[in-house]
């Protein structure tokens, strides 16, 4: 018998799961499981089991060296996902981090797309002790793990064997129970460091294609799940200061609801004490203003949606808001989202050709924000966007639209536009620092001008097996600004160009290996060039989880009326895990640049 199944493995062909394979209905479970990182058979009686993992890295489209299954159901008003990955439990590695901090650890996914637009995916994640990850990712491909859903996960690591256990609340889902949508488009992936990281997915993807969830499963949900649902959060909270017989009482609340199809959330007074601090970030050599990520969670429920190429909605410009009224939700084809807020302490960042300033006031402003997408096809859509703050006897109006197109497979175009009207503090002290900038017959400081301006961004991108091809232009007028977005610059036109071919040779030591060439062509409104860069980029990647990044630029640069033909700049940053235990960092550069 032995003898027999050794030759049928010898012999026997095999093959990823095909289209047939990857139509799964989801099952109601007999019984609720206990999200305990124990796989009770009676608990997952009745659910479906999936299988026949595909490998993806380092080698495409052969049987992983180990088995991985996933059990699926639903119960109640929950989703419940289960992994079993086969293994030696000495080579697994796992690290006890924060929620979403990532390590280089055995790990699984699940990307969930409600929406046959595939425009956007949640992704749920764990590694072998249970830490969480959720994020979601776009369809640029673009992961942002600051989302943070309601769901439970727990895993365990037995003695052939780790498991991990989900339970997804449908409403952490975001999907409209109403309408004909039945089919959601779903992938299972495993994570798997080892002499290289290994990753396995269960629908086959292949490396010329871009989209990752276009290549993913279906599942089928039954009729019965789509039962609609209300719930409402309300949070007061009050905190009484006593300080020198001084009584001080700070109070407010927070209450979140469904209401007519929309998730509505409303605050006032809120406190954001509790939130994590901004990471501090290097700003010595720089003229421009600082990006920093938002992290309250009243900006953060679709906040995916305000964001376009061009950062025309910064959320975090809404600095101390005394009540706002958040609105989100998705009708048939349609995305809607409104953000009306009262700021008692309005900031500026205001942008200029060569530098920007982020201004800090105590001045009082209501600002409106309202955006609309379309789907248009898979992983397409158009949008508008329309903005306005008022502060005082001053203001800031803009309004845009954008599209992305995903086409033939292998491209994709992102257009937008925007356009803005201005109308000036009369407050030459809140500007000091800027006061004496000029520019386009205007003046720098806040006289209570009245600007008008646009800014547009053209992405158009080509990607395949063994080459990759982006072409990107901006071009931002000297008067266009959005004080609810984030414009670190304007007065410009720039081209940039790169691309370059990429191989996987599994040989040598050798996984993958890219090259990239650059171009850079920057001019201002006066025609003027401001910046040429070429830089040329070395990509490898091989065995001991080594990667290895070089890169060389030549650059000609023009600041402040001096101009700058022999800049040049050179880096290199490595990174390598050859044991269980241990891994390294480096990063080099060396450069010849400007002295801000």
């Amino acid at each position: 018998m032995t003898i027999i199944v050794l030759f049928l493995s010898i012999f026997s062909k095999w093959t990823p799961n095909q289209e047939k394979d990857l139509m799964v209905r989801l099952r109601l479970l007999k019984n609720c499981p206990s999200i305990d990182g124990i796989l009770k058979n009676e608990e997952w009686a009745n659910g479906c089991t999936l299988g026949n993992f595909t490998q993806y890295q380092p080698i495409e489209n052969i049987r992983p060296p180990v088995d991985t299954k996933v059990l699926l159901g639903y119960f109640g008003k929950s989703l419940y996902i289960g992994f079993i990955c086969y293994d030696n439990p000495n080579t697994v590695q796992k690290t006890l981090v924060k929620r979403d901090k990532f390590e280089l650890d055995d790990m699984v996914f699940i990307g969930l797309s409600p929406y046959r637009n595939l425009n956007e995916t949640l992704i749920f994640a764990t590694n072998p002790v249970g830490v969480p990850y959720d994020g979601v990712r776009n369809s640029e491909g673009i992961e942002d793990y600051s989302f943070d859903a309601e769901f439970k996960v727990s895993a365990n690591v037995y003695r052939n064997f780790w498991v991990a256990e989900f339970q997804i609340p449908f409403r952490s889902l975001k999907f409209s129970c109403k309408g004909n949508v039945r089919i959601w488009r779903v992938q299972f992936v495993r994570q798997r460091p080892r002499n290289s990281v290994e990753l396995y997915y269960w629908a086959p993807v292949s490396r010329s294609n871009p989209s990752l969830m276009s290549q993913a499963g279906y599942l089928i949900l039954p009729d019965s799940l789509f039962l609609e649902t209300r719930r409402v959060d309300f949070i007061p909270f009050s905190l009484l200061s006593v300080e020198d017989n001084n009584k001080y009482i700070y109070s407010g609340f927070n209450i979140k609801c469904d209401f007519i199809g929309m998730n509505t959330e409303m605050t006032f007074n809120p406190d954001y004490a509790q939130i994590e601090t901004d990471a501090p970030q290097i700003d010595v050599n720089t003229s421009f203003a600082l990006f920093y990520p938002e992290k309250r969670p009243f900006f953060m429920e679709g906040k995916t949606l305000f964001e376009t190429p061009i950062n025309a909605i910064y959320t975090k410009s809404i600095n101390d808001p005394l009540y706002a009224v958040k609105l989100t939700g998705r009708f048939n084809k349609y995305d809607i989202g409104f953000i009306s807020a009262y700021d008692e302490h309005s900031p500026y960042t205001i942008p200029f050709e060569e530098a920007s300033f982020s201004i800090p006031s105590d001045k009082k402003s209501f600002s409106n924000i309202f955006r609309i997408k379309r789907d248009l096809f898979e992983e397409s859509h158009i949008g508008l966007l329309f903005a306005t703050r008022d502060v005082e006897k001053s203001f800031n109006r803009i309004a845009g639209i954008d599209t992305r197109l995903r086409f033939l497979t292998h491209y994709t175009l992102n257009y937008q536009y925007v356009y803005s009207c201005t109308k000036e503090p009369s407050d030459t002290l809140l500007s000091e620092s800027f006061n004496s900038i000029n520019f386009d017959k205007y003046t720098g400081g806040f006289d209570g001008e009245k600007l008008y301006g646009y800014a547009q961004e053209l992405n158009f991108n080509a990607y395949f097996r063994n080459f990759i091809g982006n072409i990107w232009f901006g071009d931002y007028s000297p008067c266009f600004r959005s004080d609810l977005g984030f414009i670190k610059r304007n007065n410009f036109r720039e081209i940039e160009i790169r691309g370059g071919p990429r191989g996987f040779p599994n040989k040598y030591g050798l996984t993958e290996i890219s090259l990239w060439l650059w171009h850079t062509s920057n001019w201002n409104y006066d025609n003027i060039l401001k910046e040429r860069s070429n830089a040329i980029s070395l990509y490898l990647s091989g065995v001991g989880q080594t990667t290895i990044i070089t890169k060389y630029s030549r650059i000609k640069k023009r600041y402040s009326d001096k101009y700058f033909p022999d800049l040049w700049d050179y880096n290199t940053s490595i990174y390598t895990s050859p044991l269980k235990y241990f891994s390294l960092n480096f990063y080099f550069d060396i450069s010849k640049t400007i002295s801000y």
